[in-house]
């Protein structure tokens, strides 16, 4: 939670959030820890549920400064790490390295 910006200003970044995940993004289940747990793991549910992806979680826009954009970066650091693994992710790197 210390990369949670509402977290940082409430001084309340004790927790984690962890997501396990399929390969291809599909999310089996996710436990928060911290300060609103309760409140942030609605949207977890409601994407289980309705089998959207963790790259869609991702990409989805997010209410500023609040607790749930820890999901947001919690998908997007899974969705980066895939994107970055692999063949592809050394591509980018390589890339980068070049433009860089």
């Amino acid at each position: 939670m210390e990369r949670v910006d509402r977290a940082v200003t409430e001084g309340n970044t004790d927790g984690f959030i962890k997501v396990v995940h399929r390969p291809n993004g599909e999310i089996l289940g996710v436990t928060i820890a911290g300060g609103h747990a309760a409140e942030a793991i609605h949207e977890w549910i409601l994407a289980m549920n309705q089998g959207i992806k963790l790259g869609a979680l991702a990409s989805t826009m997010h209410v500023y400064p609040t607790y749930s954009m820890g999901n947001q970066q919690a998908a997007l650091s899974v969705t980066l790490d895939r994107m970055l693994s692999g063949w592809s992710g050394r591509i980018i790197k390589m890339l980068g390295k070049v433009m860089g």
